[in-house]
């Protein structure tokens, strides 16, 4: 099952069913067993199946080693037979939104272009750079999915905060000073962002390879 709370975070839930009629069969602590394993088994290869879904057929331009660090697994254990996978929150100034469960555009590359009598200033992620020239408009640009669309946001532009996070920014009017400007982020992509249209087949899949795997597990323990 998924859960989606206030805060955005993603569980999916792999949850043994039909327990009752194998405890009826086999010995209890054999049945339990047999479960943890392939439960751990399973919510693993879901992980897994759930990187390349991100991030080769939905495209998003994230590293395998930052997802599986912000997809937590939840292992089963004797006493709970409930494997969980969860989106969830990590703090790190680096490429993430600090405290909050998104990618800030500057993980995906988003670069700063701003014309100055020397030339052009590019401004990234990995620093600030002069050039002669570039085909960039002014204002932030940015690729999310590969061979997706280059997004431009004219108005935009990279800072770092005091916390070290470096993120795309803007400035707005305030709602209780018109006159003020205030400055909010432009723009971050969450992992449930990423989820999204993977939830079914993430389901489908773990129930399926759960049903493969119990029973050989079950009957190999057994044996034991």
């Amino acid at each position: 099952r998924t859960r989606n709370g206030a805060n955005s975070e993603m569980n999916i839930t792999v949850k043994v069913e039909g327990i009752k009629e194998a405890l009826e069969k086999f010995d209890p602590k054999v049945v339990s067993k047999a479960a943890v394993s392939t439960l751990n088994e399973v919510v693993k290869s879901t992980r897994t199946l759930a990187s390349d879904l991100v991030r080769n057929k939905r495209g998003f331009k994230i590293l395998k080693s930052d997802f599986d660090k912000r997809v937590e697994i939840k292992p089963a254990r004797m006493n709970d037979l409930t494997a969980v996978l969860t989106a969830h929150r990590i703090s790190t100034s680096f490429g993430w939104r600090t405290g909050h469960d998104s990618f800030s555009l500057t993980y995906f590359g988003a670069k700063e272009a701003r014309r100055t009598s020397k030339g052009v200033t590019i401004k990234s992620r990995k620093g600030v750079k002069t050039q002669k020239r570039t085909g960039m408009g002014s204002g932030v640009t940015v690729q999310v999915l590969k061979g997706g669309t280059v997004a431009r946001f004219p108005h935009a532009f990279v800072a770092t905060m005091k916390s070290g996070h470096i993120g795309v920014f803007r400035r707005v009017a305030g709602k209780a000073s018109p006159g003020k400007q205030k400055i909010v982020e432009a723009k971050v992509i969450s992992l449930v962002t990423m989820f999204r249209g993977t939830i079914p087949q993430l389901q489908a899949y773990a129930l399926q390879k759960f049903k493969e795997r119990f029973l050989s597990k079950l009957e190999w323990a057994n044996r034991k």
